[in-house]
């Protein structure tokens, strides 16, 4: 296991990076949940997610081959962690809607399709 550990370095070393023991960091984690039935929908950035970004999250209508519209979003710069909704509205009709999670990272996230309007 020991020889792993030092080919591994070596190997790190000469292309030119730098491995350094220690814990390894938790994952950042981003999450998205559909919209309700108000058609108003959340993400979230964990608990476990260092600095700030600016935190995005959409509403958007799901359409075939066409891009898909966004009827409501919510934008906050210096964003650590916590929710974000977004107020969604009805303007694209009856039918799939989703919510979209970004951040400037750039990480992005999308929830399950739901029926809506």
């Amino acid at each position: 296991m020991r020889l792993v550990s030092v080919f591994l370095a070596s190997i790190a070393v000469l292309a030119g990076g730098l491995v350094l023991a220690g814990p390894a960091q938790a994952a950042c984690a981003l999450s998205a949940v559909a919209p309700n039935s108000n058609n108003n929908g959340y993400g979230t950035r964990g608990q476990t997610c260092s600095g700030t970004v600016t935190f995005t999250v959409k509403v958007k209508k799901d359409r075939s081959f066409q891009i898909d519209p966004t009827v409501g979003y919510s934008t906050k710069t210096g964003f650590k962690n916590g929710t974000l909704w977004a107020n969604g509205d009805c303007s694209g009709g009856s039918g799939s809607y989703y919510t979209e999670a970004i951040t400037s990272t750039p990480n992005s996230v999308q929830s399950n399709r739901v029926g809506r309007c």
